[in-house]
């Protein structure tokens, strides 16, 4: 989250969310490859990133250290259809067909690097 963060020119704590920082910035945030469920996701800027109040924005990604876990939080999930079922525990997601989304891809690899 760090590494993301240190792309903003200013970042403030944030009451409701970690920290925010002017939305501009975003442009220069990086994208970054996904596995999950045997798939990998393209991960941009606009899928972690939501705008709060006016100029400001923030990322909608947040560690969860006690779990090993990190949440994405609904702006990744704005363009696909979510679809789960508990009875098997599955999840499936379709991009709609007016979103900007891709397709998720079977993997065929794993992968190279960890996060910071």
């Amino acid at each position: 989250m760090h590494t993301i963060l240190n792309t903003s020119s200013k970042v403030e704590e944030h009451d409701t969310w970690d920290y925010s920082f002017s939305c501009d910035d975003s442009a220069n945030m990086p994208s970054f490859e996904l596995l999950y469920g045997g798939h990998w996701f393209t991960v941009k800027p606009e899928d972690y990133v939501i705008q709060l109040n006016g100029p400001e924005c923030a990322l909608c990604l947040s560690p969860y250290d006690s779990l090993n876990t990190w949440i994405l939080g609904d702006a990744f999930l704005r363009g696909y259809y979510s679809i789960h079922k508990h009875d098997t525990k599955q999840m499936g997601f379709v991009p709609l067909a007016e979103s900007f989304k891709t397709a998720p891809v079977l993997a065929t690899s794993t992968p190279t690097a960890t996060l910071p």
